[in-house]
């Protein structure tokens, strides 16, 4: 990952017990991801309040799936699609005020927004 990406995620040199945490680091939830990949779902659908999969990935604070849903090329999801409220996932990440959504919020909002998309065509 960049340079830039990492300061997302903050150091990695173990000091922290959060960073080896699979919970914490969000790969307990990767394999899960992968599988459901494996199957062919649409992981664009919205759900009735128009949620995205990243509003959801958002709200858990599940930085890890963000990537992984960006950067992975199957799914190539951008933070494109607001609810019905009006809010993008970056929004719903700055809903909870912790931490670890904030760090969601940010990268959702440098890395997939859609003025970031259009900058990169």
């Amino acid at each position: 990952c960049s340079s830039e990406e990492q300061g997302v995620r903050g150091s990695s040199d173990g000091s922290n017990p959060k960073e080896t945490d699979p919970y914490e680091t969000g790969m307990d939830i990767l394999p899960l991801a992968r599988y459901l990949t494996s199957l062919s779902l649409d992981f664009r659908a919205p759900q009735q309040q128009n949620h995205t999969i990243l509003h959801k990935a958002a709200w858990g604070g599940h930085l890890t799936l963000l990537r992984y849903l960006h950067t992975h090329s199957v799914h190539d999801l951008w933070d494109e699609t607001h609810d019905l409220a009006g809010n993008y996932a970056a929004d719903v990440a700055d809903m909870a005020r912790t931490p670890r959504h904030s760090a969601c919020a940010s990268y959702l909002r440098r890395y997939c927004s859609p003025m970031r998309k259009e900058s990169l065509r």
